[in-house]
């Protein structure tokens, strides 16, 4: 693809929207222990509040980094850029 088209192309995909995750951790948890879970309940993850959380899209972790609070909204600050 000679530079114009693709520089076309990124221009055009440019302003398409997509969604991006922020993943803190997993932690698994029977089908039972699932089931009564109530307002209130903890469970626990497989990380630590100082382990970096990662910004996902789609299926694919593009970077990681940490939550902060930014004028009273949570937002994400990119440590690691890894795609």
């Amino acid at each position: 693809m000679s530079p114009e088209p693709r520089e076309a192309a990124i221009e055009l995909l440019g302003a398409v929207p997509f969604q991006l995750r922020v993943r803190a951790g997993s932690g698994e948890v029977t089908v039972d222990k699932a089931l009564k879970v109530k307002v209130g309940a903890t469970i626990q993850l497989e990380t630590t509040p100082r382990d970096p959380v990662d910004l996902v899209c789609g299926e694919v972790v593009v970077a990681r980094g940490e939550i902060i609070s930014n004028n009273g909204a949570l937002s994400f600050r990119v440590t690691e850029v890894l795609a």
